[in-house]
């Protein structure tokens, strides 16, 4: 298993730091709503907010990550760098979840 730390930026050394605010706590539709709202991020990003919502699927459960941003200033490019973050984090969280079934 390779390491992994989820504040080190894709492909490079360089740590992210961030602090995030909690909007939304959705018990009945599973839904979690994350304002990112202090950090690294904030040079390129003026709003960043994550939205982790787990949809029931036969005997499992799927679970949606939405990343609604706008860009600090023209030439900024979209964020799929942290996508790929994103999907490394859930991956492991997967793997987790199912040792642990």
């Amino acid at each position: 298993m390779e390491n992994f730390n989820p504040n080190i930026y894709h492909g490079t050394t360089e740590i992210l730091e961030g602090k995030e605010k909690t909007e939304v706590i959705d018990d009945e539709n599973m839904l979690i709503v994350l304002d990112i709202c202090e950090g690294d991020h904030t040079d390129h990003y003026a709003r960043f907010v994550e939205k982790i919502q787990v949809i029931p699927k036969g005997e499992g459960s799927l679970v949606k990550v939405t990343l609604e941003y706008e860009k600090a200033k023209e030439g900024v490019s979209d964020p799929h760098h942290y996508m790929d973050l994103f999907a490394k984090i859930t991956d492991k969280l997967e793997a987790h979840l199912i040792a642990k079934a």
